[in-house]
């Protein structure tokens, strides 16, 4: 995450006025382009075009694909969505040419953008199952789990809650094994949204505030802020109004100090709305007439058409009628005749209200049936939504007591494993320190019988018992035998996911999952303490375990990922 958005910018700048040539420049101008895409389309769009330019005379391909989605995203960003998919599909004929499956894919989920802006829906579905395919093929985790996010977010557009919580929670289960926390935060925000949207709105909260844990130990900035503005959602929707307004804030700083000037214009209307509902007009006021201004210079359609609404409430309620009227009319008039019914309703409310204020009765009585059809349309579908949601919800609740019972049993049964395993140890330890004794027997008898007078022929009789007493590889070949029963499963996922661990090693593994130390592991294998530490060191070496974590959580955490297959 760019800590200083503006800073990177200005240091960009003056290493492109001393770039003299394509090489040099060319990338400088593609990371410009990125930056400027979230500060100021148009000149992104200017920087994109000329790495494009450059790219184009220098005949490379991979670049000029780089710098194709720069434009692309500047022309999303500015609302010019037909331009942006022009853009993404020249850039895939591009990948075509080059038979670059990889680039492909990730096109595929970018131009999902304006085609969901455009209400395209079938082919984002057609594009995201096809990066699926891709990324299925070439076997990238990662990248799949995208595509599954996407996915879920493209049904979640659709309200088809459960579909989207099912391709979300595919995702996440593909990233609980990868350590991109980022990317894991995003899909949880997902998640998140879906409980959120279907009124479980306890859950929600817990999982946006994993969410939040998770983009700050990453630094991602822009993943805090967002799940911040989501906190202050959701306790605005439970009427904890102060609380919101805590989160709100929160997310508007760090969206301030990254210059994320769409998203610091939605969190100063939604505070707006909050101090709306609270009957603060003066302090509404302030905040919209901010989120306006901020939306109006970043040029982006819906946002600047629901700030406006917003605004325009807020000088209703301030007695400013006229001048809501003019923000109204405008916003009607850029809506167009786009499927926002909701959108369209409140403004045809807005604008009634506008016009009973300063005295127009019939022009009101005009809009008020206007509002008041749009709303019977706007209710239909929210009685179908409702009745998704509660089957949904009743679906949630299920599958929540599976889990608990499915929990459970899992731990019952893993408090009977490690008693069984505790009960296997313990013979194993009993037959070591029996051997032991007996070898101990042996040498004090052995040593004494020269001294011995008429007794030595007893005394070898007696040698000879506890010789045949002393039986260690029996003793270690039904050790071996019973553990490896118990751990089975473990062991064998252990030898899939890290092949290059040797048998012993795994062993160790299952002692140390059991909590013995290095004394009590060493005399299972009737090795040395300083072998088991050399094995230790091994496992950690293979497995990519760091020196700061705990080698025996991770182990846990493997075990308890075999207990859910």
């Amino acid at each position: 995450m760019v800590e200083n958005v503006s800073l990177s910018v200005q240091e960009l700048e003056k290493k492109l006025l001393k770039a003299k040539t394509s090489k040099t420049r060319t990338p400088l101008l593609i990371e410009l382009g990125k930056l400027y895409c979230r500060l100021d389309g148009v000149k992104g769009l200017a920087y994109g075009k000329e790495a494009l330019a450059l790219a184009e005379s220098s005949k490379k391909q991979l670049v000029m694909i780089d710098s194709l989605l720069v434009i692309a995203d500047a022309q999303f960003f500015l609302s010019d969505y037909q331009c942006s998919i022009e853009s993404y599909e020249q850039a895939l004929l591009i990948c075509d040419q080059l038979k670059n499956e990889g680039a492909k894919s990730r096109v595929y989920r970018l131009i999902e953008m304006p085609l969901s802006a455009l209400g395209n829906t079938p082919r984002v579905l057609e594009l995201l199952h096809a990066s699926l395919t891709i990324q299925e093929q070439v076997n990238d985790k990662i990248e799949k789990a995208e595509a599954l996010r996407l996915l879920g977010r493209t049904y979640y557009r659709l309200t088809d809650y459960k579909r989207a919580l099912d391709f979300c929670q595919q995702s996440l289960a593909l990233l609980d094994r990868e350590e991109d926390k980022r990317q894991k935060g995003a899909v949880l925000t997902s998640i998140a949204s879906i409980y959120y949207k279907v009124g479980e709105l306890n859950k929600a909260l817990e999982i946006f505030f994993e969410s939040l844990r998770l983009s700050e130990q990453s630094g991602d900035s822009y993943g805090a802020s967002t799940s911040l503005g989501n906190i202050g959602a959701v306790y605005d929707q439970k009427g904890q109004f102060d609380l919101a307004l805590t989160y709100l804030s929160d997310a508007l700083r760090i969206q301030r100090s990254h210059h994320n000037r769409s998203d610091e214009a939605v969190s100063y209307a939604n505070i707006a709305n909050i101090y709306l509902r609270q009957g603060k007009y003066d302090e509404a006021y302030s905040n919209s007439d901010c989120a306006l201004k901020i939306i109006q210079e970043v040029n982006h359609k819906f946002k600047r058409i629901a700030i406006a609404t917003i605004h325009a409430t807020v000088l209703n309620n301030l007695g400013k009628s006229d001048e809501a009227l003019t923000f109204l009319h405008s916003a009607l008039t850029s809506l167009g005749e786009g499927n926002e019914q909701n959108v369209r309703s409140e403004i045809f409310k807005q604008i009634s209200i506008a016009h009973e204020n300063i005295g127009e009765h019939e022009k009101a009585l005009e809009f008020h049936k206007k509002y008041f059809d749009a709303s019977l349309e706007e209710t239909k579908k929210q009685k179908e939504l409702d009745l998704q949601n509660l089957e949904m919800r009743l679906s949630i609740e299920k599958q929540e007591a599976e889990k608990e019972i499915y929990r459970l049993k899992a731990d019952q049964l893993e408090s009977e494993l490690r008693s069984k395993t505790q009960e296997v140890i313990n013979l194993g330890l009993n037959a070591i320190e029996k051997n032991e004794f007996l070898l101990l027997m042996r040498k004090e008898i052995g040593a004494m019988i020269p001294s011995l007078s008429g007794k030595k022929k007893e005394a070898h009789i007696l040698l000879n018992e506890i010789e045949a007493k002393i039986n260690f590889e029996t003793a270690r070949s039904r050790f071996d035998k019973e553990l490896e029963q118990l751990h089975a499963d473990f062991q064998q996922m252990l030898g899939k996911r890290y092949p290059s661990l040797t048998k012993t090693e795994r062993k160790v593994c299952s002692f140390i999952q059991l909590d013995l130390s290095s004394k009590e592991i060493s005399d299972l294998l009737f090795t040395s303490i300083r072998t088991v530490e050399a094995h230790r060191l091994q496992i950690r070496r293979k497995m990519g375990i760091g020196n700061q974590k705990d080698i025996k959580e991770v182990l846990n955490t493997l075990s308890r990922e075999t207990a859910s297959y």
